[in-house]
């Protein structure tokens, strides 16, 4: 096995790979707010390996009713914390990229409305 292969394994048993991504808020005109401390609303994922090579690694994402893709580029010349980090942020993105440009701002505030009711035990009255 060469040493690029290794360090690919090595990447991907080291990836920590998520159940959930955190979700933006979406404010009433419209703004899109990436919340930093408190209360976030997560969406569950289930991320698959599809395919490894000596470069690359390839992941099924899914979420709600979606079905993404996600690459990562082992590069000999990132740390693994680089890489990790950048599986998570790639990952986060691909799931909010996805969510807005599908228009689901109702599903957002739906998760992020009942996550605080949770939290806080409140209970809407209509």
């Amino acid at each position: 096995m060469n040493l690029i292969k290794k360090y690919t394994e090595f990447i991907f048993e080291n990836l920590n790979i998520p159940s959930s991504v955190e979700l933006p808020q979406i404010l009433s005109n419209g703004d899109i707010m990436n919340v930093k401390v408190g209360i976030v609303g997560k969406i569950d994922v289930d991320v698959s390996l599809k395919e490894k090579n000596d470069r690359f690694l390839v992941f099924e994402i899914r979420f709600d009713k979606y079905s993404e893709q996600l690459e990562l580029f082992v590069s000999r010349k990132k740390s693994p914390e680089i890489l990790i980090n950048e599986f998570h942020n790639k990952l986060k993105s691909l799931v909010k990229h996805t969510l807005l440009s599908n228009n689901e701002h109702d599903l957002i505030n739906k998760i992020n409305e009942d996550i605080i009711r949770s939290v806080f035990n409140l209970r809407t009255t209509h």
